[in-house]
C-alpha cells in the first residue's frame, strides 16, 4: 500500500509540471498582445500658404520640426506620417515676413494654412525676373542671412548684413574697404548656358568692393564672373581656366 501511494503522488506531480511547461513564455505573450493591437492612424497634414489678398504663393518654404518643403503652384505642401501631433512651423517666402507657430495635430488628415505679410523692403520673385526668365536665385537679405554667400555666412572680415543707414527696416549687405570678396556657391544647380544677374547697390564713401559670382564649378571646369565696384568705375570680368575676358 505504501508503495502505491508514492507512485500516485509522483504521477500527479509529473502531470502538474507538464501542464505548466506547455504555456507560452512572457515574451511570446507580449508579442501576441502587440500583434492584436490596431496600427495607430498617422498624422497627415496639408498646408497652404497665401498672401494677404488670398493669392496662393508658389515657392514658399514650410518647415515642420526642422524639415522643409516648398509649396507647389497651388501654394500647398503635403506631409504624411508625421512623427507626433505637435508641429513647430516656420513659413517663409521671398518678399514676405516669416510666420512661426506651434500647432497640435489630430490623428488622420489635418488642414492648416498661413497668411504671410508683405515686407515693403523685400524683393518679390515676380519683380526679379522678366516674363521669359526662370528664377534660379533670389535674396533680399531681410532674413538677416546671406544665403549661399560663403564669405558673408562665414563672417569674412569686412562683410556684414546690417540695416541701411537711411532705412533701418531695410537689411542690406555692407562691404567695408579692403574686405575679402564674397563667393556665390556653385555646383550642379548652377550649370547653365545663360544667366542674368540683377543687383541693386549703393556706393557709400570712397571704398571699393570685389564680388565673385560662380555657378559652374566641377572637376573639369570653373567659370566665374568678377564684379568690381568703386566710385570711379564698374568692371566685369569673366574668368575661366587660362582665359580672362574683360567685359566692361
Amino acid at each position: 500500500m505504501q508503495t502505491h501511494k508514492l507512485l500516485l503522488l509522483l504521477s500527479v506531480m509529473a502531470i502538474t509540471l507538464l501542464i505548466v511547461g506547455c504555456g507560452p513564455s512572457a515574451e511570446e505573450s507580449a508579442t501576441m498582445t502587440a500583434a492584436a493591437e490596431p496600427t495607430p492612424i498617422p498624422y497627415d497634414l496639408s498646408f497652404t500658404v497665401t498672401d494677404q489678398d488670398g493669392t496662393t504663393l508658389l515657392g514658399a518654404s514650410v518647415e515642420i520640426n526642422g524639415e522643409a518643403q516648398i509649396t507647389d503652384e497651388s501654394g500647398e505642401t503635403n506631409w504624411k506620417n508625421l512623427p507626433s501631433g505637435s508641429a513647430t512651423l516656420s513659413i517663409s517666402a521671398p518678399g514676405y515676413f516669416t510666420s512661426e507657430s506651434t500647432e497640435t495635430l489630430e490623428r488622420g488628415e489635418n488642414q492648416l494654412s498661413a497668411v504671410l505679410e508683405l515686407d515693403s523692403n523685400g524683393l518679390l520673385p515676380v519683380n526679379a525676373c522678366a516674363a521669359s526668365e526662370t528664377l534660379l536665385y533670389i535674396d533680399d537679405f531681410q532674413s538677416s542671412i546671406a544665403q549661399e554667400w560663403d564669405s558673408i555666412e562665414g563672417g569674412a572680415p569686412g562683410w556684414t548684413v546690417e540695416s541701411d543707414s537711411e532705412n533701418p527696416d531695410d537689411l542690406v549687405v555692407a562691404a567695408r574697404e579692403g574686405s575679402s570678396m564674397a563667393w556665390l556657391r556653385g555646383g550642379e544647380d548652377y550649370n547653365f548656358d545663360n544667366s542674368v544677374w540683377r543687383l541693386r547697390y549703393k556706393q557709400v564713401g570712397n571704398g571699393s568692393a570685389h564680388v565673385n559670382f560662380r555657378w559652374l564649378d566641377n572637376e573639369s571646369s570653373s567659370q566665374r564672373y568678377f564684379l568690381s565696384l568703386d566710385p570711379q568705375e564698374v568692371r566685369l570680368v569673366r574668368w575661366e581656366p587660362d582665359n580672362h575676358v574683360e567685359l566692361g
